[in-house]
């Protein structure tokens, strides 16, 4: 909501403003205090969307539970697309079309294929109960 970035939408009307990790502006507000939620709200749908006119795109690498329901109901969210794991015979066909030697015995992610070197852990998800208050997503 910086009077400039407004400035810039207003200036350039019908534009698609891409937002790459936006984990911290789409996080649901029950989760984080910083989340920018309703500042994506009032471009997209409040009162300055029929003068901007603007599309927004997010991309995240966590949950998707983990996004605002206010940015998922009827009429807000036009698409939504989620990367999974290529099943074995894509990455291995990916593979070979990059021309590495990955010999494929998983489903693999882009980043696994492309760095097979790398030690990958797969990341388990710990349920907290309680009062702690922590954060759920790191950048």
């Amino acid at each position: 909501m910086n009077p400039e970035f407004m400035d810039l939408l207003l200036d350039n009307p019908n534009a698609v403003l891409v937002i790459e990790d936006a984990e911290n502006i789409v996080m649901d507000r029950k989760y984080s205090s910083h989340s920018g939620v309703s500042n994506l709200l009032n471009i997209s749908d409040g009162l300055l969307s029929d003068c901007l006119n603007v599309q927004i795109i997010c991309t995240f690498n966590s949950n998707i539970g983990l996004v605002d329901n206010a940015l998922l109901r009827k009429g807000r969210l036009i698409a939504r697309y989620e990367f999974e794991k290529l099943s074995i015979e894509k990455a291995t066909a990916l593979s070979k079309h990059l021309g590495l030697k990955n010999v494929v015995k998983r489903p693999m992610t882009l980043a696994e294929i492309t760095n097979p070197e790398d030690n990958y852990q797969e990341l388990t998800k710990t349920n907290v109960i309680g009062f702690r208050r922590e954060m759920l997503m790191e950048n």
